[in-house]
């Protein structure tokens, strides 16, 4: 007998229904308040039991993004704009689109670098500041997957659908390493399964990721702890960056044909 079948056998007879996949509860002001009626947003209790566990392993406290926006931790802005495509490739300053963010990194590609007086129209005060975690936000299967802003990368313009995820000067509880670390944790990232929903033909996070929980050590040295390799990965590749750059001074980086950007 299938599992659908047991769900409607068990309805007949007026047993409790466990919730499943196949069924669960929600309050109806609920999802008027949300303005969401889609089941996939309201199933979320596997995601959520597996995030308290790793939780009460590690001696955290689950504190939501809007939490930490509203104790000024942390401030989340859109992107900058999309330039017209006639400038890809007339320029020096890299255009990134959503597609550009993976693997901690953002991926400049010369074929869409725009000239300089355009990305100024679009950046106008919104300048990205030294890492600054930037993440898709919609039309993109690495919505919630993050990429961090180098210190040589301040100048590029983010589609709008990037947002920029920054750690508040004076923060108490997290910084721009710990929180790649825990956007990068499956507990954490598994919400956007949920969160994500397709708005007409793409996929939407919109300001849903205020719903997100992370788990954030209680003490302050196991905060430390998680983040300081991380501190210290992209410490080497500053070091890295700035022994590259040294060639400048030897030869014309010009005559190469390709190089780090």
């Amino acid at each position: 007998m299938s599992d659908t079948t047991n769900l409607l056998l068990s309805s007949r007879l007026g047993d409790e229904i466990p919730p499943s996949k196949l069924f669960f509860k929600f309050r109806q002001e609920d999802a008027l308040e949300k303005g969401v009626l889609v089941a996939k947003y309201w199933w979320r209790e596997p995601y959520l039991n597996r995030l308290q566990e790793f939780a009460d392993e590690y001696n955290c406290d689950l504190v939501s993004i809007s939490e930490l926006e509203e104790t000024g931790e942390l401030t989340v802005m859109s992107g900058h704009g999309s330039p017209h495509s006639h400038y890809y490739g007339q320029g020096t300053i890299p255009y990134i689109k959503v597609t550009d963010i993976k693997n901690w990194r953002i991926n400049q590609n010369p074929n869409y670098f725009i000239p300089e007086e355009i990305a100024s129209q679009y950046r106008r005060k919104r300048i990205l500041q030294p890492f600054d975690l930037v993440t898709p936000t919609r039309a993109s299967k690495n919505i919630g997957l993050f990429g961090v802003v180098t210190p040589w990368q301040t100048n590029v313009i983010l589609t709008r659908e990037i947002f920029i995820w920054r750690v508040n000067d004076g923060a108490q509880i997290i910084n721009p390493f710990l929180l790649l670390n825990l956007m990068s944790l499956s507990v954490v990232h598994d919400q956007f399964k949920y969160l994500v929903l397709m708005q007409t033909n793409r996929e939407d996070l919109s300001v849903r990721y205020k719903e997100v929980k992370l788990p954030i050590p209680r003490d302050t040295e196991t905060r430390n702890m998680w983040s300081d390799p991380i501190r210290e990965y992209f410490e080497s590749q500053i070091r890295a960056w700035e022994s590259y750059n040294t060639l400048s001074n030897r030869i014309n980086l010009d005559y190469f044909v390709d190089k780090p950007i």
